[in-house]
């Protein structure tokens, strides 16, 4: 039987030993000629608007005032028509500027759908207008225009350039304010007039779910519902997360986070950051929420608050739906910050710090009966409160700031109404070092003072002697929150 010897090939015998694919398989593409209509883009607009359908109407940069205009006012809208043409939708122009009457300058709402037309650029006349005037002709070039018959056209001049649309929807055909950069399906569909500088990227991102239109600048919604229902007049609000500041209507919100700031409305200046942080505010203003799933539950209208936690503590909120001006951190941390109004007892404090417990302002020492002293680390509703705290150190008791000497007045501290409960001091406990405004009585060496923890949420000042004349002081409860 005959052998068949095969001789060894290198890989790049082998490969030049392959047959070559053609010449038409490997070269390049040939040029693609651009067509008329693309031909015109650059120069007719510096927007670009991608969204389904494409129209022909009138070029923005070619626009030009023409007739005899007069009695036109800044503002008016003119709805164009023109001989020979056939529109589904007509183009409309606003009147930016005028001298006595006469529009000096026009900027160009809406290109138009033009279906048929004369061959050579027509001139367009007023079919109908918002205002009184009479007379205006408009020139202008017809051509294809990148964007739906309803996107607004954006390439007058000045601020009104340098938009990009891409989505489903378009926006209003009314808005003519520049540099807006919309991106997903309704996204920024809402803005109106004049509105520039926004920026809106995802589903309904500062959309157009809401009862009306937005006019506003300096905005920017990212997240897919991200500011959905916006409504109304305002400015500078940064919405960052799926449905974060959905119903926003107002100015300089800051939210991020999935859900953050979600019933957000009226109230501006806010900084809401972590996932479904803010949930319950509506109307309040100027709060800083950090952490996820804070202030979940009560703050609604309040103002100046801030509220911080690191884990989801969804009670790390405010004791009432109005609060203002609180801190809290983490459910450790609490007290009243000073308020824009006035300095309302301003303190902060946190399980294991020395501070004040509670104070008395105003406290009568001309009589006899029970004066309550909230302890704020252990009451529910105040501003004060410490989730963490359960008892707390009485260290200090002090009288100031009397409005007389109090030469006569004696008494102690209760933890129960009535004179019952365990007492703090003793029933001749005087206060006589408390001479005026200045001067103040530390009460020392107290009864139960220095042997006792206590767990009341109010102390009552009740004297046994009072003064005998008009007198004033405020009494000032220092200790330690402890748990």
């Amino acid at each position: 039987m005959a052998m068949i010897r095969l001789l060894p090939l290198s890989c790049a015998r082998l490969a030049l030993s392959l047959p070559l694919p053609a010449r038409a398989d490997v070269g390049l593409p040939p040029a693609m000629a651009r067509d008329a209509a693309n031909a015109l883009l650059p120069a007719a607009r510096n927007n670009l608007g991608l969204v389904p359908g494409v129209a022909s109407g009138v070029m923005p940069g070619s626009i030009a005032i023409a007739g005899s205009p007069t009695g036109y006012a800044v503002g008016d809208t003119v709805t164009l028509t023109c001989s020979g043409c056939s529109f589904t939708t007509n183009p409309v122009i606003v009147v930016s500027a005028v001298s006595s009457g006469v529009p000096t300058a026009i900027q160009l709402r809406v290109p138009g759908a033009i279906t048929a037309a004369p061959a050579s650029n027509p001139t367009f006349t007023q079919s109908a207008t918002t205002g009184s005037g009479t007379g205006l002709q408009v020139t202008g070039t017809l051509g294809v225009i990148a964007a739906d018959v309803s996107v607004a056209s954006l390439a007058t001049g000045g601020t009104a350039n340098g938009s990009m649309i891409l989505g489903a929807e378009t926006p209003l055909s009314t808005l003519y304010g520049g540099e807006n950069t919309f991106i997903g399906d309704r996204a920024g569909s809402h803005f109106d007039n004049s509105s520039a500088a926004n920026t809106a990227v995802g589903h309904n991102a500062c959309g157009n779910q809401g009862a009306g239109t937005v006019t506003g600048s300096f905005n920017t919604c990212l997240g897919d519902d991200a500011g959905r229902n916006m409504t109304g007049t305002f400015n500078n609000n940064t919405l960052l997360g799926t449905n974060a500041g959905r119903v926003v209507a107002a100015n300089g919100n800051t939210i991020v986070g999935t859900g953050s700031g979600i019933a957000s409305s009226t109230g501006g200046n806010n900084t809401i950051i972590g996932t479904g942080s803010g949930a319950a505010l509506t109307t309040g203003a100027a709060n800083v929420i950090l952490g996820a799933n804070v202030a979940t539950t009560t703050l609604q209208g309040g103002g100046f608050n801030v509220l911080i936690a690191a884990e989801s503590f969804n009670d790390v909120d405010t004791p009432a739906i109005n609060t203002g001006n609180m801190l809290n951190i983490q459910r450790s941390i609490a007290g009243t910050l000073t308020s824009h109004a006035n300095n309302n007892n301003p303190s902060i404090c946190a399980v294991g710090m020395h501070c004040v417990l509670g104070v008395l302002r105003g406290a009568n020492f001309n009589i006899t009966t029970d004066q309550s002293i909230a302890i704020a680390p252990l009451t529910a509703a105040n501003v004060g409160f410490i989730t963490g705290a359960s008892k707390y150190i009485v260290t200090d008791i002090y009288v100031t700031n009397c409005s007389a000497s109090l030469t006569t007045a004696k008494g102690a501290l209760y933890t129960a109404a009535s004179k019952t409960g365990t007492i703090i001091g003793a029933v001749t406990t005087p206060f006589t070092n408390c001479t005026g405004a200045t001067t103040m009585q530390r009460l020392q060496a107290l009864t139960n003072q220095d042997s006792n923890t206590f767990t009341a949420a109010s102390l009552f000042l009740s004297l046994t002697t009072a003064q005998g004349g008009a007198a004033t002081g405020d009494v000032y409860v220092m200790g330690i929150p402890i748990n």
